[in-house]
């Protein structure tokens, strides 16, 4: 009784591993696999993981095309439901709280030397 119990977990933990591995493997290859769906070429997507999995850029790769960035959750397993971060992240995009920043670090790397030397100079 005790060994077929332990045989029935091990195959469950073994069947777990595949499922995991296979949603893993599906992640990676989903840009090969969203092709023709999306209408994007693989090399416009960009692989971010989290909170997010990837963005594609449609048309980036194409000179004579306005780019498009679209917003790609893979999901793998026997549930579609975005999670709550997920479902944040897509309320966001959909009603436009969306910005693209230009930063220049040597400004903000200059301001943080100038705030350091005030400091050190109350110290003398």
């Amino acid at each position: 009784m005790e060994k077929e119990y332990e045989q029935k977990i091990r195959k469950d933990a073994i069947e777990r591993s595949t499922n995991t591995l296979l949603g893993r493997i599906g992640e990676e290859l989903a840009p090969l696999l969203l092709v023709d769906k999306l209408q994007v070429n693989p090399k416009d997507f960009r692989h971010i993981g989290s909170p997010v999995d990837y963005i594609a850029f449609k048309g980036l790769s194409e000179d004579n095309v306005e780019p498009e960035a679209i917003f790609v959750e893979v999901k793998t397993g026997k549930s579609t439901r975005l999670t709550e971060r997920e479902r944040k992240i897509k309320d966001a995009i959909r009603s436009g709280r969306v910005r693209y920043e230009v930063i220049d670090l040597s400004e903000i790397i200059g301001e943080m030397r100038r705030k350091i030397s005030e400091e050190i100079n109350k110290l003398s």
